[in-house]
């Protein structure tokens, strides 16, 4: 606290008397009463209360006043604010990671073994050494020790199990192409499933221009992130491939290089002739075409009010008007 009188003039002033300070951050004289002034005197545990004429000078000084501290885990130096909370770390990755000797885990591992739970745990599972299953691991030669209930265990660890990416060891997935498998527009028509719009469009054209086609579904290896993986294209047109995509994916790149025939693939700048085609004949809406209605589209004629409808009504109402009429 900066005082701006003397000794005399506070012993001499009475205890609601106010006496002149300055402020320690913006240099502002302000007041305060004897009283105060004498129980910040006393005061040896916050001898720096009185050193500030409002909030936003105290403030302002905690928020300017930098220290400059040692990451106790990887070394680094690094600023921050003095204050009650303090950082420790210097980021939130050495706050979280946990560093430990190979002694420390040790300890850890024969503490937990000999730890009454995991006694008590291997009580119940009574599993002695003979009913273990001794296998080999097929890349790597590892012996693994497996309960009865691992018997089908082929690998050690995931790195050998991502190491057999040409499926040497392990029978592949059954895979293939599911019908409705995806978020297009799917459906039949006249003998042909579409797994969207444009491969709808493509069957139409195809189909009203007489061009001789059929769906492919033979699958073709290719490797993709260490693995192998089916590609299917989606037409054959004179022993050409054809693939009708929206937009490309990553691993899109991966099915046309291994692909060992002819392949064209048609994205949507390519389709345009094929779609201002179907589109004239038979409306913006053409999946109407799909057969059953999966889509639900109201392209029939309520038989009560006149409405478009998916069904016989359009509405509860409707329904309950014509099954009452009967």
């Amino acid at each position: 606290m900066k005082q701006l009188f003397t000794d005399e003039e506070l012993n001499s002033a009475k205890s609601n008397d106010l006496l002149p300070i300055e402020c320690v951050e913006c240099g502002k004289t302000f007041y305060k009463t004897k009283h105060y002034i004498k129980s910040i005197i006393l005061n040896t545990k916050y001898p720096a209360n009185g050193d500030y004429c409002s909030n936003s000078c105290t403030n302002a000084k905690k928020k300017n006043k930098i220290i400059e501290k040692i990451c106790p885990r990887c070394g680094n130096s690094f600023q921050t604010k003095e204050g009650h909370g303090t950082k420790k770390y210097c980021s939130d990755f050495c706050s979280h990671s946990r560093k430990q000797t190979v002694e420390t885990k040790n300890k850890l591992s024969i503490s937990v073994k000999n730890s009454e739970k995991s006694k008590k745990a291997n009580l119940k599972r009574k599993i002695k050494d003979k009913d273990l299953i001794i296998k080999l691991c097929p890349i790597c030669g590892n012996e693994m020790k497996l309960l009865p209930s691992e018997k089908n265990k082929i690998y050690c660890s995931k790195d050998c199990y991502n190491k057999d990416y040409k499926l040497e060891y392990r029978k592949k997935s059954s895979g293939g192409v599911r019908e409705g498998s995806g978020r297009s527009k799917s459906g039949w028509y006249k003998g042909y499933y579409c797994n969207s719009s444009y491969e709808l469009a493509f069957v139409v054209y195809n189909i009203d221009h007489n061009i001789s086609f059929k769906r492919n579904n033979e699958g073709f290896d290719y490797f993709y992130k260490k693995s192998t993986h089916k590609y299917y294209p989606d037409f054959i047109v004179d022993d050409v491939y054809y693939e009708i995509k929206g937009f490309l994916r990553g691993n899109d790149k991966f099915k046309f290089k291994y692909f060992p025939h002819k392949l064209k693939i048609m994205l949507k700048e390519d389709l345009i002739e094929i779609f201002d085609y179907v589109k004239n004949k038979y409306g913006n809406n053409f999946i109407e075409l799909y057969e059953g209605n999966p889509h639900k589209i109201k392209k029939n004629i309520c038989l009560i009010c006149g409405e478009p409808a998916k069904n016989l009504y359009c509405s509860r109402k409707c329904s309950g008007i014509g099954v009452s009429t009967r």
